[in-house]
């Protein structure tokens, strides 16, 4: 079946059109897979609204890299940007995510290189992969060169802007030209989807707006204004896109929103032990899960990477499918996930930052469970098992360095000359370090005794290894040594017993030994002043008066007590608000009556008066038909079919059946031959006749063979009496001249 332009409502993007090529890869498996991978992976285990998934960010990228270029085109015609470049560019956006793995970068930054440490594969070689699986088995290729697209040239393009190029790129016009999709003179392409030069691209833009849209977060970025400025300057002999250098501190923005992101949501410490338990529980699982791949081969979680046809049933479902299942091997992971859903996590200790001096190196990272577990205080005995110490990084996207510097922006009087703007000139308020390095501890030890051991054995490592913090010192006991002295009497009657705690209360203050318990055997005072108010004027009236007047002494003595309090009204004051509407129809009333009911809702201010103003019925019922057949033969027979008319109304004529047969004069008898079925005890066999006079209409119902049985009724009459209960109609028409 053709495939046409389709229109998405996008709850960020909002109506969205996507290009016929872009609907059939949509309309694939490969491609829907992505609707079952969560985009924040165990984010959404913390945060409920970040339900959202890969598929639609895909769309949304898609949707991003063709305006982009789209407007590049315009604005910009000696570019020679054509239409296979569009397509291709739009392709590239929506297929970009398509080999993510279950938990999005849970499995290609955890799980991965733990299973296979050996391997050095990411999320974009297998896009890249799983793009020419996804054309090869839908049989794509005729649809590719129905919009004139080379299957050479083009598709290497697609992926090169996926997984970048085979080799680095080098700038300058001398150096060697990495990509084999498109030439130097239209590099700039090669920007929009995935930046490999500063990371400013539409697959950030998407996100950021995405992201913060399910999570809560306000975004501070706004891609449209980027969109409007883009234009495309040469500088060295390379063509890049560039932004007007007015739009440098919203670039500065936006990646701040990055980092703002990272640290809220998807470096969120329990997301990250909630990531670090699917991880655990993926490697446990994996020798004993089995995926299917082609000609019936077997795969491992953790291998099924290598085979396209396995891992497009690699989703999420994992999850599930480990958490249902009942093999004993599978034990130990079910309980993992299981504890997850039960909120059983392990017990985050603390989390430091750390300066630039003391930062911790990647081949450390390994060694750092152990220290945590022999730098011993306590009396527990701890395994480097026992902890996780997960290292994050904090960045703008490119480590260390400030990607701005890699931006470059024209100005408003010189549109086609690039020029690099210094962080200075922007701003001074603008970070002197563009990376952080956040360490999270956690103890896999849950029972309160191992909790508080574990914070002394991570308050301790912190101070070997020269970390820390005010926040750590707390931890930390103040004394490893203390005195306890212990007073008894001799007396034991009970006044004698008394009498003593007081006095031994009276010498702990002498020495200074007071603390809270021995506070509490003092009186809070000695002494207390007690005022009594009498009034002489004895009426109803003025003792009432005279209590009013008693609390608002107290009030401005400050002598206010809940006794005194009782004693004055509530409120001193009330607020009638009155509404009135300058149209005086009829019709204008009742509108404005009904937006007053809601806006008295709306303010909370809702009373009976208000809701008898309501809507007595606020639904309604409607009926959809659809088609199992899809040819379009079928689905013009089923659309005559559905505007078939209503048995249960005055039935107009078919289409095919003239209302006023040739050759005929006189009036005309309209009759409808019906069957009634599954009504309560009643079967009837029928027919309607409907008689149209230039006096009117009459409606006649024969039922049966008995002409006795014959009445005439009001067509209104017949409709209400006769049909409201009947739940399957079949019924036939045809025409007749009267005598």
């Amino acid at each position: 079946m053709a495939h046409e332009a389709k229109i998405f409502n996008d709850p960020i993007h909002g109506h969205i059109e996507m290009h016929p090529l872009l609907i059939r890869i949509i309309d694939t498996p490969q491609f829907q897979r992505l609707r079952f991978i969560k985009q924040l992976g165990g984010a959404y285990f913390v945060f409920p609204g970040a339900s959202h998934n890969r598929f639609e960010h895909s769309i949304g990228v898609g949707y991003l890299a063709g305006q982009l270029v789209k407007g590049l085109q315009e604005r910009q015609p000696e570019l020679n940007i054509d239409k296979k470049d569009v397509l291709c560019v739009q392709i590239a956006g929506l297929c970009h995510d398509l080999g993510h793995g279950p938990f999005s970068h849970v499995f290609d930054h955890a799980f991965i290189p733990r299973a296979r440490p050996e391997n050095t594969w990411k999320h974009e070689i297998a896009s890249s992969m799983m793009f020419d699986h996804l054309i090869s088995c839908n049989h794509l290729e005729g649809d590719f060169k129905k919009h004139d697209l080379n299957l050479e040239n083009d598709l290497k393009f697609i992926k090169e802007q996926i997984k970048g190029p085979e080799t680095k790129a080098e700038e300058g016009p001398g150096s060697n030209w990495p990509y084999k999709g498109r030439p130097r003179e239209k590099g700039f392409l090669y920007e929009i989807v995935a930046n490999k030069r500063n990371g400013i691209d539409v697959d950030k833009w998407d996100y950021f707006a995405r992201d913060c849209y399910h999570l809560g977060i306000q975004n501070n970025f706004d891609s449209s204004r980027f969109l409007a400025f883009a234009r495309v300057c040469e500088t060295e002999g390379t063509k890049l896109i560039c932004t007007r250098d007015k739009e440098a501190g919203d670039l500065y923005d936006m990646f701040h929103m990055r980092y703002t992101l990272h640290r809220r949501a998807c470096q969120h410490r329990v997301t990250n032990i909630i990531e670090w338990m699917i991880t655990e529980a993926l490697l446990l699982a994996d020798p004993h899960i089995k995926i299917s791949g082609a000609n019936g081969r077997l795969y491992k979680i953790s291998t099924a990477i290598d085979d396209m046809v396995a891992y497009t049933k690699l989703t999420d479902n994992i999850f599930q499918q480990i958490l249902n299942s009942s093999e004993p091997e599978l034990e130990e992971a079910r309980t993992i996930l299981n504890n997850i859903l039960c909120r059983k996590l392990y017990k985050f200790i603390d989390q430091i930052r750390l300066d630039e001096k003391r930062e911790v190196g990647k081949k450390e990272f390994d060694k750092l469970p152990g220290e945590v577990a022999f730098a011993r205080i306590g009396d527990v005995n701890f395994a480097p098992k026992d902890f996780i110490v997960n290292v994050v990084s904090l960045n703008y996207g490119m480590k260390g360095k400030n990607p701005i510097d890699e931006a470059w922006f024209y100005r408003k009087d010189a549109p086609n000359q690039a020029v690099q703007i210094e962080k200075g000139q922007v701003s001074q308020l603008l970070p002197e370090r563009f990376t952080e390095q956040l360490i999270q501890v956690y103890c896999k030890k849950t029972d309160e005794q191992s909790v508080e051991a574990a914070k002394l054995n991570y308050a301790q490592w912190c101070i070997n290894r020269g970390f820390t913090t005010p926040e750590v010192s707390q931890l930390l006991p103040e004394s490893f040594t203390e005195q306890l002295i212990q007073v008894y009497c001799k007396r034991t009657d009970e006044q004698s017993v008394e009498a003593a705690k007081l006095n031994y209360a009276q010498w702990c203050i002498n020495r200074v030994f007071t603390t809270p318990e021995v506070s509490q055997l003092l009186p809070e005072s000695f002494t207390e002043q007690l005022i009594q108010v009498y009034c002489k004027r004895t009426d109803e009236q003025s003792v009432e008066a005279a209590k009013l007047n008693y609390a608002q002494w107290c009030i401005n003595r400050v002598f206010t007590t809940p006794e005194v309090s009782q004693l004055l009204p509530e409120s001193f004051t009330e607020q009638l608000i009155q509404v009135y509407c300058k149209r005086t129809d009829e019709q204008s009333v009742e509108a404005a009556k009904l937006n007053y009911a809601q806006w008295c809702i709306n303010r909370v201010f809702t009373t009976p008066e208000v809701s008898r103003l309501l809507p007595e019925r606020f639904t309604e019922q409607l009926i959809q038909v659809y088609c199992k057949r899809t040819d379009e033969q079928s689905v013009r027979a089923a659309k005559l079919l559905e505007r078939a008319p209503d048995p249960r109304s005055t039935p107009p004529p078919y289409p095919h059946y003239p209302v006023n047969p040739p050759n005929t004069k006189g009036n005309f008898g309209h009759y409808g031959q019906f069957i009634m079925a599954n009504l309560p005890n009643l079967h009837i066999f029928g027919l309607w006749e409907e008689t149209h006079t230039h006096t009117g209409r009459m409606c006649r119902l024969r039922t049966g063979s008995d002409p006795s049985r014959n009445r005439t009724w009001d067509p209104g009459a017949v409709k209400q009496l006769c049909y409201p209960q009947c739940y399957r109609v079949q019924y036939v028409h045809y025409y007749f001249k009267r005598n």
